[in-house]
């Protein structure tokens, strides 16, 4: 991904934050559903999108 200006590089990193918290709300769903014997693999995952958001978020805000 290559933003073309500081302008456009916030409004893409604003994407992938929004982007990351739906993956977040499908994740939720996973254990909720029990299709998936998710053994700590999802809270692993969330965990890190926890992470990406923040990041995403402290980001766009510095920009």
């Amino acid at each position: 991904m290559q933003a073309k200006s500081a302008k456009d590089c916030i409004l893409k990193m604003e994407t992938v934050s929004e982007e990351t918290d739906e993956t977040k709300l499908w994740l939720e769903m996973i254990p909720e559903s029990n299709t998936l014997k998710s053994d700590g693999v999802v809270q692993a995952i969330d965990n890190e999108a926890n992470a990406l958001v923040a990041i995403f978020c402290e980001f766009s805000k510095t920009r």
